[in-house]
């Protein structure tokens, strides 16, 4: 009984914030459960790093030494890996269409239905968190309702057969709409993995702190004190942040490379930030300065669905589905085009709740337009 009393005070949107979150120091369970889903998605940190080197290979100074520390920990997470690759494939592949390797890490795995907010990490204690997902289990059925159907409101309360009816009716694999009946009716099999996969692994994390934490000490030291979370997250991230009362950002390191939110409406955000994303950011700016990226970035904007999604995504961020259906093309083509776009820079993803949004990244933007000028100086009139 005092496990499902700690899971309840660590529900989304009614936790308070713990001292982790107050000191930015990462979150074990979080860091277990990103490395999970980055591996089973091909993402792993070898091969970003060999994306890195090959795309800006002038600056490897700049980020060398911080994914040497990075692949360090990826091994000594890796050793720790207690479930079998069929039973990680289960709990972290994509259920809907397969998924675009070079464009994000898909949103839609069982994993994401379990633990349907970044907030729940808020119970750092691996026995809290679990007993926390146990305790909302009866929520399971919506949260698969809200998985099939993004584009519409899931009901409040979700019965049997109107469970059945939308999960036949999706566009998913059939095997994908048997896992889902399998999970809304006994969710305690795929709790159960996740706990034995992610235990271990969030051990070892911590286990290593000598290795990771000087990458966090630097991200602190760039990020600014506590209060200016709020003025620094709407800069660097704009419309993209949820509106709150108050703003918390929490160091991912493997997730190094990616932004993540908290559901909106909640009177705490929180931001769980890469502690590369700025370096990376850095880098992209320092060698996207010849003639070469200008040539390759206006041939990315010559197509016009890419250069739709652009304006689209100049007014307001959106996700895949919903640019799919602004756009008239299928969910795939679009995941190909925003694959394209991701390549330039000229957009970023941020994920908010279990859903991937895209938005314009108003700096890369800015840099270009200022290549274009420097490129193309215009004569002031007489």
């Amino acid at each position: 009984m005092e496990n499902v009393a700690a899971a309840f005070l660590c529900a989304a949107g009614k936790y308070g914030i713990n001292d982790r979150m107050k000191q930015m120091s990462p979150l074990p369970v979080f860091e277990a459960n990103c490395f999970f889903k980055n591996h089973i998605n091909g993402f792993t940190t070898e091969r970003f790093y060999q994306i890195i080197k090959k795309r800006f290979p002038k600056n490897e100074a700049e980020y060398k030494a911080q994914f040497d520390i990075l692949l360090q920990v990826d091994a000594q997470l890796t050793l720790n890996i207690a479930i079998t690759r069929e039973e990680a494939e289960l709990l972290y592949c994509p259920l809907s269409i397969k998924h675009d390797e070079d464009a994000v890490v898909a949103q839609d795995g069982l994993a994401d239905i379990l633990i349907p907010d970044i907030m729940a990490y808020n119970c750092t204690d691996c026995n809290d968190f679990f007993a926390h997902l146990r305790a909302e289990k009866p929520n399971i059925p919506t949260r698969i309702a809200a998985a099939v159907c993004p584009d519409e409101k899931p009901p409040a309360v979700c019965g049997t057969a109107e469970l059945l009816a939308l999960i036949n009716g999706c566009d998913w694999r059939e095997s994908s709409k048997l896992t889902l009946i399998e999970l809304a009716f006994n969710p305690e099999k795929y709790i159960s993995i996740l706990e034995r996969a992610l235990i271990p692994v969030a051990a070892a994390f911590e286990a290593c702190r000598g290795l990771w934490q000087p990458l966090v000490e630097a991200f602190d030291a760039n990020f600014g004190l506590p209060e200016q979370y709020a003025d620094i997250l709407h800069e660097r991230f704009g419309d993209i942040v949820p509106k709150a009362k108050r703003y918390y950002a929490v160091p991912t390191v493997t997730g190094f490379r990616q932004v993540f939110f908290s559901e909106p409406g909640q009177e705490n955000c929180m931001a769980v930030i890469g502690v590369l994303y700025d370096t990376l950011l850095k880098i992209s700016m320092l060698e996207s300065n010849s003639e070469a990226e200008l040539s390759r970035i206006m041939s990315v904007l010559g197509d016009p669905s890419r250069f739709n999604i652009v304006l689209r995504l100049a007014k307001q961020k959106s996700y895949g589905r919903e640019l799919a259906k602004l756009l008239n093309i299928t969910p795939g083509a679009v995941s190909q085009h925003l694959s394209i776009l991701m390549s330039t820079g000229l957009i970023e993803s941020n994920n908010i709740g279990n859903r991937v949004y895209y938005s314009l990244n108003n700096k890369k933007m800015q840099h270009f337009i200022h290549l274009l000028q420097c490129t193309f100086p215009l004569a002031e009139e007489e």
